[in-house]
């Protein structure tokens, strides 16, 4: 398991039921309600990771009153925010924390007075209290406290009154319990629901003794002592039943079952708690067409609406960190331009224009400038 896996296991766990339809008839087995874990449903991993991987592949770039300063005067906080991890995992914590519990806190960690390094720390061990008085707002961690200078606080949804974020899980919990309920459930069902595998059969008249002896044959059990027999004595698991007894498997048909039904609709509906596509949680809306435009659309919209939320709070958070009269920004021209002719066109539109040079477009690339820059100029389609 990969430290992100283990990062998300560790916030879901501590981050804060019904359960899905059921066949006619069948009464769930007696349990215990499940842990609340919803980074063990695939679904809410995946919806997780979609937006923690585009955070962190992201670049950054500081400008100065609106214009992007040179790669010399980008300050070396920005540049490398973390000591111990890259800034593409630094970011990811970032984007993690906000998804998986609806806050983020980034402390700044100072030599002399300067800014030498940025932690992530663990949402679930930071408690920001407020005096009443004054209005200030300090955070405890780890027995010490720390004013706002110190630490950046970042919301998801900002609740009037609260200290705190909301995020989408707390927000819908009853929801992800549920699914995670019908997931355990279906995974159960031939063990703890009364639903036999199969059916031994017999047109043949059998005693009680003989239906106990025959039962016990197929579950390699030994009749005379009540306990399995070890596999050495039949390692192939060969059955031998006789008295014309046939075994007739019980299938279960998942449609008719609605599990099928049940568990997109619990995949849906974790998509569209983290604003998700569809298309990228690998599953479909019924009765929706896939086609190239409409999946473009859909990608420019999780962009817009839901990106673009988690890169604004972490933008304004890493913004503060700069020197005064810089900001901070995510370079999102990549993402709005799906594939490489629709980006091409737009650098040349833009070439044409005369707002762009061949080496701002060629940075957009990630190409290295050439050695004359080149004026802004007309080039022909």
């Amino acid at each position: 398991m990969n430290r992100f896996s283990r990062a998300l296991r560790e916030l879901t766990r501590r981050a804060g039921s019904t359960t899905g339809a059921m066949p006619p008839g069948v009464t769930p087995p007696t349990r215990r309600e499940a842990p609340f874990e919803p980074a063990s449903l695939v679904s809410v991993y995946r919806a997780i990771d979609i937006i923690t991987s585009a955070v962190a592949q992201l670049p950054l770039r500081v400008e100065r009153h609106g214009v992007e300063v040179p790669a010399s005067e980008i300050p070396d906080i920005i540049k490398a925010p973390s000591l111990s991890f890259t800034r593409s995992d630094f970011l990811e914590q970032i984007a993690l924390s906000l998804a998986v519990t609806g806050n983020a806190y980034i402390l700044a960690k100072r030599i002399d007075g300067k800014i030498v390094e940025l932690v992530v720390l663990n949402p679930h061990e930071v408690l920001p209290t407020q005096d009443e008085n004054s209005g200030v707002i300090t955070y405890s961690y780890r027995g010490r406290n720390y004013s706002q200078a110190d630490i950046q606080h970042l919301k998801f949804m900002v609740l009037p009154g609260s200290l705190k974020g909301l995020g989408a899980i707390q927000a819908a919990r009853a929801e992800i319990q549920g699914a995670i309920n019908l997931r355990d459930y279906a995974a159960q069902w031939f063990n703890g629901s009364g639903q036999p595998s199969g059916i031994l059969s017999t047109d043949q008249a059998l005693t009680a003794e003989d239906a106990k002896q025959i039962r016990d044959t197929w579950n390699n059990i030994d009749p005379a002592t009540g306990k399995p027999l070890p596999t050495t004595a039949n390692p192939s698991n060969i059955k031998v039943t006789g008295k014309g007894v046939k075994y007739e498997p019980i299938v279960l048909n998942p449609r008719d079952a609605q599990f099928i039904e049940s568990r997109n609709f619990d995949t849906l509906e974790i998509a569209r708690l983290f604003g998700i596509p569809a298309t990228l949680m690998l599953t479909a809306t019924e009765g929706s067409s896939m086609t190239y435009s409409n999946i473009e659309q859909d990608w420019l919209g999780f962009v817009r609406f839901t990106l673009t939320k988690y890169l604004r709070k972490i933008e304004e958070a890493l913004t503060t960190f700069t020197p005064r009269g810089q900001t901070v920004r995510f370079q999102i021209s990549a993402l709005l331009r799906s594939d490489t002719l629709t980006r091409y066109q737009a650098h040349q539109i833009a070439l044409n224009a005369g707002f762009m040079t061949l080496n701002e477009v060629r940075a957009i690339e990630s190409l290295p400038p050439l050695e004359t820059q080149e004026p802004k100029e007309t080039v022909k389609p």
